[in-house]
């Protein structure tokens, strides 16, 4: 009978073979960049080691053998009898995709192998001979391992021929890399839902501390101790506040260098070439945002190496290198987090664009688009110009997936495309989406909340141009503006009141004016997810409770400003 593992054993064993699989990964695809680097294979060894070792201590035979046979190729390696090859990289990388798989669907019992599982186990037993006893000890000295093969195995020159056509990966910070030692005995592994639970917690002392700020003002003068006690525990909780969200931060850098694998398959797939730079990977998110954005960032790097990176010959027809350049790049700005994935390919192909969006109906035929127009065209649903399926994209389910992940966060999209040169698109998100600064107003007798970084001006609303619909156009620094009363656009049957204000919003370069009741002013506002049951409500992003007991829906402004009627959008374009 074999071992059975208790649960909380299993969690932390997967958290842990979850974090060397994915430091494998990273070291084998930069191997291949730097072929002579010894660490990063002593690196790739040592966690197939580990990964054998705690399964061994488990129980968990199958996947202990699993990685025997994965430690035996490394070892050869490293020992110089023979050397790594692109063909030997992807069969090491296929490896890492089928600890992946084990490690996905874990029984308490332990892991069990596919038959495709057995059949690359098949594989690397054929690769590795039997196991002899060691003529000499391991060689650290990466050069030597390269001169002194003899045999059947790559020669030195045809190795770096065959090295010249894979990824080369890149960081901006490399070099300090290698002086940054962690302290173990300084952090400790927290489930993230017990991160989560906590914010939830300071979101309802929040709510809380906004109550009792309420009940202060009724008791006045009298409370003047209350107050007091208020102010300082008020402190605290802004204090606790801070600590917890620092707690949710990561840093963007292991999933930026996550991303050096869809490259290369996307390299196999295409027969392209680049390199991968990453900048800013010491750039803290909070870490529900990265789940948000892990599978946007897949689609659009796909897509800059589908459409926008060249092949080799057309780059050298153009008069450029031959291995294109990718770029992931985070940075902080105005309260905000902006990652960008730009590359120095062809750009986007408007003419294909405007062509595949006629034959779908989606080009007006009333007037023509410009060009921001004609970009923002591909994030679509169902969109595409390519006309053939493959295994990485043409299936049309790609930038609309990205649009939607990021809108999810209360996220926005920018394009920058240049002819020949290539296209950068930015993705601006909020730090935390724990808590955010938020504008509220009333309309239709209901408080709602803006985000702060949407709203750009407040004014009196134009005492003329709203029709009985509630649509309306007005003149800003020389320029069109159309707005919208509030209300109404969200389908509100409410009376007209005596005096109105107009809020302008912007959001991905669209500006529009938001006629509401009145304006409350801004203050951090505590978000609560809706749930599943309201996942078709797009206009809203989330709720808040405030300081009365009242709820109020936090208002999606890009998803408010396309789900205006034609008229107001056609002009607000």
């Amino acid at each position: 009978m074999g071992i059975v593992v208790s649960r909380e054993l299993l969690s932390i064993f997967q958290a842990e073979a979850d974090e060397i699989i994915g430091r494998m990964e990273q070291s084998l695809i930069a191997l291949e960049g730097r072929p002579d680097d010894a660490e990063l294979l002593n690196t790739i060894f040592r966690g197939a080691h580990t990964l054998k070792g705690n399964a061994a201590s488990l129980g968990f035979t199958a996947l202990a053998d699993f990685s025997h046979a994965v430690e035996d190729v490394l070892d050869r390696l490293r020992e110089g009898r023979e050397v790594m090859t692109p063909a030997l990289t992807t069969l090491l990388l296929r490896i890492v995709d089928a600890f992946r798989e084990m490690l996905a669907e874990p029984q308490t019992q332990g892991f069990h192998l596919s038959s495709n599982h057995r059949k690359l186990l098949q594989t690397l037993v054929k690769h590795t001979p039997k196991r002899t006893r060691r003529d000499h000890a391991p060689i650290a000295d990466a050069k030597s391992m390269t001169e002194d093969v003899t045999g059947d195995v790559t020669t030195k020159s045809a190795k770096n021929e065959a090295e010249s056509d894979v990824l080369n990966f890149i960081t901006a910070d490399e070099d300090s890399k290698s002086n940054v030692r962690h302290d173990a005995s300084r952090t400790l592994r927290v489930d993230r839902g017990t991160l989560d639970a906590l914010m939830d917690l300071a979101g309802e002392i929040a709510i809380a501390r906004e109550r009792l700020d309420h009940a202060c003002e009724v008791v006045g003068s009298a409370g003047a101790f209350v107050k007091e006690t208020h102010r300082e525990a008020d402190n605290l909780y802004l204090m606790l506040q801070d600590t917890i969200i620092s707690a949710r931060m990561v840093p963007l850098g292991p999933t930026f260098r996550q991303h050096a694998r869809t490259v290369r398959d996307s390299m196999t797939e295409h027969g392209k070439r680049a390199r991968l730079v990453i900048e800013g990977d010491d750039v803290m998110v909070d870490a529900t945002v990265i789940a948000h954005i892990r599978e946007a960032l897949i689609h659009l790097i796909r897509n800059a190496m589908d459409h926008g990176v060249e092949s080799p010959d057309a780059r050298v027809a153009s008069g450029k290198d031959p291995c294109g350049t990718l770029t992931l790049r985070a940075r902080r700005e105005s309260g905000q987090i902006v990652i960008e994935v730009a590359d120095d390919g062809s750009g986007f192909d408007r003419e294909s664009i405007r062509n595949a969006a006629r034959e779908r109906g989606m080009l007006p035929k009333e007037r023509e688009l410009s060009n921001k127009e004609i970009d923002r065209l591909v994030f679509a649903p169902g969109f595409t110009t390519s006309d053939e399926v493959t295994k990485l994209s043409g299936r049309g389910v790609g930038l609309d997936v990205v649009r939607r992940n990021v809108e999810a966060v209360r996220g926005a999209i920018e394009v920058e495309s240049r002819p020949r040169e290539g296209t950068t698109i930015r993705i601006r998100l909020p730090l935390t989406l724990a808590i955010i600064d938020g504008f509220h107003v009333v309309a239709g007798g209901r408080t709602y909340v803006l985000p702060t970084e949407t709203v750009v001006e407040c004014r009196e609303r134009p005492r003329r141009g709203l029709s009985p619909d509630g649509f309306g156009l007005t003149d800003r620094d020389g320029h069109s503006l159309p707005f919208m009363r509030l209300s109404r656009l969200l389908d509100m049957d409410a009376p007209e009141p005596a005096r109105e204000d107009l809020i302008v919003v912007e959001q991905n370069d669209v500006q529009a004016g938001l006629v509401v009741d009145r304006i409350l002013g801004a203050m951090p506002t505590v978000v609560k997810t809706l749930g599943p049951l309201f996942t078709e409500l797009s206009r809203y992003s989330g709720a808040t409770i405030l300081g009365s007991g009242d709820v109020a829906l936090i208002l999606n402004v890009e998803s408010v400003l396309r789900s205006a009627p034609r008229q107001a959008q056609e002009v607000a374009e």
